[in-house]
């Protein structure tokens, strides 16, 4: 995220108590979730994610919301599902199939994750989301998508970036 999103999304955290943040440095947009793999698995996931080939656009914030019906465990802002990330997201899912790399089939739902909850209710939870209901920020845009591993640490996940996949403006 762009610095002055994340001071944008660092703002939003507050308001409920006992919420573990996650850190400015973490938030990210999953496009695609791989999980544990292999060393040489990470030669074709590199190879894979190489060849997609889409030129760069703008996203924007578009809400907040929560996972967890009952029992809210994640808050999170939204980002504007638009034509570009659509085509971007199903590309690297697309890709990594035809190498055979096996994928977390939830349907895509663009968000930041801001932070998780334990034991808070629905209300409490509702009340945050209204509060913040219309987080919204200009348009940023996206230049480029990266490969991530999480390493999982006392505060919660630490990610690394492997490679850097550049959008280009070739087409």
């Amino acid at each position: 995220m762009p610095e002055e999103v994340a001071d944008r999304l660092m703002a939003m955290q507050q308001g409920l108590d006992g919420a573990r943040w996650v850190p400015f440095d973490n938030f990210h947009l999953t496009l695609a979730f791989i999980g544990d793999v292999d060393p040489p698995d990470l030669r074709d996931i590199n190879e894979a994610l190489s060849t997609i080939d889409q030129q760069p656009f703008d996203l924007e914030l578009n809400g907040v919301g929560h996972f967890g019906d009952r029992k809210p465990h994640c808050v999170w802002a939204g980002l504007r599902d638009t034509p570009d990330l659509t085509i971007l997201q199903s590309s690297i899912v697309t890709a990594l199939g035809r190498f055979g790399i096996a994928l977390d089939r939830r349907k895509f739902k663009p968000h930041v994750t801001l932070g998780y909850l334990k034991g808070l209710s629905q209300e409490e939870v509702e009340q945050w989301r209204i509060a913040h209901a219309l987080a919204s920020e200009r348009p940023f845009p996206v230049t480029e998508f990266h490969l991530y591993r999480s390493h999982m640490g006392r505060a919660g996940s630490v990610y690394e970036i492997l490679e850097t996949y550049p959008l280009s403006f070739s087409r």
